[in-house]
């Protein structure tokens, strides 16, 4: 894939031209990285020239946004193809991505006062603060996170699971049925959680992903690195 750069200092925008796919994805990831190593992380993607995408090119999307959010900026999608377009809206990515309908549209969008995205964002109806809640099943501890993996609910997650697994309890089944929606934050905190499971030698699993949110977790790739059951009983059950 052939990446046109435009612009010395952020906004940055990113011109990719061909399909977005697992080889291509890899080397949009690689640019990212190195723009928002020099220090660059509000990019705007300009999509007009890229005419196909699939699963791995939407995992590249999200981890390109992560980078940029890491960095404290954002990702900015703008011009997609009708029909990449609509490979974002089937995925539930459209709703959570910043996105614009032109580039400039975007650029404009980025110079106005309090112009603040971090990459992912929430968009739609007023989402209350997440509730965790738990219980024990033999040795397994079910984590039930309630409302949105958001900002701050990823900070609240992360903090209960630290929390159990400092306890003791490494057997954790992350039931995921009153869970209505995860960002870029909430991804990532999936992924911690797992890993502090892992570093005391325990093990994570989620189950009981809502469609929206089982699309975005899956085509980001986690479920590929995280075990995932339908059921929560089935997660449990899977540990014995």
């Amino acid at each position: 894939m052939e990446i046109q750069v435009r612009g010395k200092r952020s906004p940055i925008v990113l011109s990719p031209v061909g399909r977005l796919d697992r080889v291509s994805g890899q080397t949009l990831e690689a640019r990212v990285s190195d723009i928002t190593g020099h220090g660059d992380s509000v990019l705007v993607l300009d999509c007009a020239r890229i005419d196909y995408i699939n699963s791995a090119g939407l995992r590249a999307l999200v981890l390109c946004a992560k980078m940029c959010q890491d960095k404290g900026g954002s990702l900015i999608v703008a011009d997609l193809e009708p029909q990449c377009r609509k490979v974002l809206e089937v995925s539930g990515l459209l709703t959570i991505f910043e996105h614009y309908p032109t580039t400039q549209a975007a650029l404009s969008a980025t110079a106005l006062p309090g112009h603040r995205q971090p990459g992912l964002r929430s968009v739609g109806r007023h989402r209350t603060a997440m509730k965790v809640e738990e219980r024990s099943e033999g040795p397994v501890t079910v984590v039930s996170p309630v409302g949105p993996l958001d900002d701050e609910g990823a900070r609240i997650l992360e903090t209960q699971v630290s929390r159990i697994v400092e306890r003791g309890e490494v057997l954790l089944v992350l039931d995921c049925a009153r869970m209505d929606y995860v960002n870029s934050s909430g991804l990532r905190a999936l992924l911690l959680c797992a890993k502090a499971c892992r570093q005391k030698a325990g093990k994570l699993a989620i189950a009981g992903l809502s469609p929206e949110c089982r699309s975005v977790v899956d085509m980001s790739g986690f479920l590929s690195v995280i075990e995932y059951h339908e059921t929560s009983e089935a997660a449990v059950a899977g540990f014995r």
